[in-house]
């Protein structure tokens, strides 16, 4: 980056991979940090701490606007989460951490009003990943293309043209190429010369390669997980906001990417978490 390339790839091959990846160091770090009554080195919440400013500012350098968006959006239903939970909780219910959560919340709000208000000022073009968030419009290529790429996934899986096995089950894994080409919109073309192999919706992408029931089946492990994380935070409540932290900025950038290798491992990590962390849950 210091060299001159906008927008680093470090060893995934792609800013938009880097910056997924880095929600999950993210926060690796911050639970080094946070979780004090469970690591007592002084030297890891440190480290924590460290880790998750460079997280945070490599996702700035990233500049992935899908990430970006996931992240504000999980920092507003987290406080939310914690501000407004009724379980009896020592930590939770202190005034002291209520009111300062109340007031980070009317500072983000007030913020990202002024922001929306003055996003075409030349102020924002000099902070990275602010500066691709300012200059967004639905007019432009990409947006356009990922209209048209949304488009065609649900096209593929209708029942009128495709049939009903298709809407059931997909087109198979990795198959969106497939659907993709039956289901081929020629608009496209004045957007995006590729061949793309996902629709850069995980929800659509899911809906396209397995269906109506791959889809239920994947929204149901959503829900399982966030299910046990609740579970869990009426022990470990700052775990469990933590762990709602990552998945809802996870979930949200999804809605405008797709996983893959580095993304998916952390996703499954994530999950032998709260399955470890439940299971401890049970055993008290």
């Amino acid at each position: 980056y210091a060299g001159g390339m906008s927008r680093p790839v470090a060893f995934v091959g792609n800013p938009i991979y880097l910056a997924g990846y880095l929600l999950f160091v993210l926060f690796c770090g911050l639970y080094f940090f946070c979780m004090r009554s469970e690591i007592s080195s002084r030297t890891l919440r440190i480290t924590g701490l460290v880790v998750s400013i460079v997280a945070f500012f490599g996702i700035l350098l990233a500049g992935t606007r899908s990430v970006l968006v996931g992240l504000l959006g999980s920092l507003f239903l987290t406080l939310g989460y914690i501000l407004f939970r009724n379980e009896q909780n020592a930590f939770l219910n202190k005034s002291l951490i209520r009111r300062t959560i109340a007031i980070v919340v009317a500072c983000m709000l007030i913020a990202s009003g002024i922001f929306a208000a003055t996003r075409h000022s030349t102020f924002w073009s000099h902070i990275p990943g602010v500066d691709r968030v300012s200059t967004f419009t639905t007019a432009d290529s990409t947006s356009r293309s990922r209209l048209i790429f949304w488009n065609i996934s649900l096209h593929a899986v209708n029942p009128k043209t495709v049939g009903v096995e298709r809407t059931l089950v997909g087109w198979g894994w990795d198959n969106y190429l497939f659907a993709w080409q039956d289901s081929y919109q020629p608009r496209l073309f004045a957007e995006d010369h590729g061949f793309p192999d996902r629709p850069h919706n995980k929800l659509l992408d899911m809906l396209t390669m397995t269906g109506i029931l791959g889809l239920l089946a994947y929204l149901g492990v959503w829900w399982c997980f966030f299910r046990v994380v609740i579970r869990i935070g009426k022990a470990k409540p700052v775990l469990a906001s933590l762990c709602i932290f990552w998945a809802l900025a996870f979930f949200i950038q999804d809605m405008f990417d797709f996983d893959v290798l580095v993304t998916s491992l952390s996703f499954f990590a994530m999950t032998g978490l709260i399955i470890f962390e439940s299971m401890h849950a049970y055993e008290r």
